[in-house]
């Protein structure tokens, strides 16, 4: 079963909790494996959006859980990025580009075309 790592910004943006749990409840549809990681206000933002976990499977804290990444842990990586400053704090962490079978990337667009 394939394994995929959502990242969340600050939850400034509105609709990153929804569409945070839509992408989720497609990718599980598909049979993935999902982890959200996301800052403490946007886990509690997901948490009181789906209490009974129906479109969650794993969340998990941004800072240990980009601290504990292996490379190819996951082979698929989202990240809802809402202003420049998240998109550099993502960028800059070499380890993440490093954990994602890049091969993979194109092949999960594909199914999600699909799903």
């Amino acid at each position: 079963m394939k394994k995929i790592l959502i990242f969340l910004g600050c939850p400034e943006s509105l609709i990153q909790t929804p569409l945070a749990l839509y992408l989720s409840h497609k990718l599980r549809k598909k049979n993935y494996r999902i982890t959200v990681t996301a800052n403490p206000a946007a886990l509690r933002l997901l948490e009181v959006a789906d209490p009974a976990r129906s479109y969650l499977d794993k969340t998990s804290d941004l800072d240990s859980t980009l601290n504990g990444l292996s490379k190819g842990e996951y082979d698929l990586l989202f990240g809802f990025i809402h202003n420049d400053a998240a998109l550099s704090y993502f960028i800059i962490q070499e380890h993440i580009r490093d954990s994602i079978h890049s091969d993979n990337i194109w092949k999960g667009c594909e199914d999600l075309k699909h799903a």
